[in-house]
């Protein structure tokens, strides 16, 4: 195996579209990690875990009402396919767009390591709901690896990009120095406007994420307003 320099990759990595890469240690943090997803359980000889963030544009918001609805309304026929989504919806479109630039980016770091000998895990399976349980939760490895805090409602905090980014992980064996948990940065400090915001009132204020968060209370009103074709992501 040949040295690897933790700065090379990452100006390597920012050269091909990553905004942001920093590293989290699997063995320490994590506690919040679901058993499955843990970077260790997915990868047991994982050392580091090399985590990088890709911006989004400003129209790309979290809460999204009726995504296709006005499209549908005045069509009068569902959206379904890919292409269709892509066309009728920025929203789509930019995950359209944020598939590709992940895997170009992840696939371009996994050959950078594996030219000098290490192992990275393939975190890619072409079933969707067996590829949700068996990866890492991209924003927990965010936030382990000081990329951002969380905010009072649980969304992620960079501090230049904001909540406007998506995570993208790669696990690996080689021995990258890890950065630790972004400290000093407090955006959300005397400000609860979100946990005011939100319609399911599945946050408590007294508590901070990810205890504050109440995943029930949140997807049974999910459930209720998905009945209206609006949805609160």
């Amino acid at each position: 195996m040949q040295p690897v320099s933790k700065s090379e990759l990452i100006a390597f990595m920012k050269k091909t579209g990553a905004y942001d890469v920093r590293v989290a240690d699997p063995h320490r943090g994590f506690e919040h990690a679901i058993p499955e997803r843990h970077p260790l359980r997915v990868m047991p000889s994982c050392k580091s875990v090399v985590v990088f963030i890709m911006p989004c544009p400003v129209w790309m918001n979290n809460t999204v009402l009726g995504l296709y609805a006005e499209v549908e309304k005045k069509t009068g026929r569902s959206l379904v396919g890919p292409i269709q989504r892509a066309a009728y919806s920025p929203h789509h479109a930019m995950h359209n767009l944020k598939g590709v630039s992940y895997a170009s980016i992840w696939y371009q770091a996994a050959y950078y390591l594996s030219l000098r000998g290490y192992h990275v895990a393939e975190d890619y399976n072409p079933d969707p709901a067996v590829r949700a349980q068996t990866r890492p939760q991209d924003k927990l490895c965010a936030y382990e690896a000081g990329l951002g805090v969380y905010g009072r409602s649980g969304i992620l905090l960079h501090p230049v990009l904001g909540n406007r980014f998506a995570p993208g992980v790669l696990m690996t064996d080689a021995m990258l120095e890890p950065d630790g948990k972004l400290e000093g940065f407090e955006p959300c400090k005397n400000c609860g406007a979100c946990i005011k915001a939100c319609p399911g009132k599945a946050h408590d204020p007294e508590k901070t994420y990810p205890e504050s968060f109440d995943n029930k209370k949140c997807h049974k009103y999910r459930g209720e307003i998905s009945k209206e074709n609006i949805y609160c992501h």
